[in-house]
């Protein structure tokens, strides 16, 4: 699997807000990320899946998992 590593900037696609990736959160195949920002001066905090959000610079996902001996 993969995934966009934290503290990667973005850009929610709805409102246009500038966030950060603060957590990444995995449920069984499906990956949601916890992106903080700012709206009307005050810090919020939501999950989006990556389907939600432009990824600011140009970052390419990373392989997350466990190595099996």
């Amino acid at each position: 699997m993969e995934v966009i590593p934290c503290g990667v900037e973005v850009v929610l696609k709805r409102a246009e807000y500038h966030g950060v990736i603060t957590c990444i959160s995995i449920r069984d195949n499906h990956v949601t990320y916890e992106v903080s920002y700012y709206e009307s001066g005050t810090y919020k905090s939501n999950y989006f899946c990556d389907y939600e959000f432009f990824v600011s610079a140009e970052q390419t996902k990373v392989p997350i998992g466990f190595r099996h001996i």
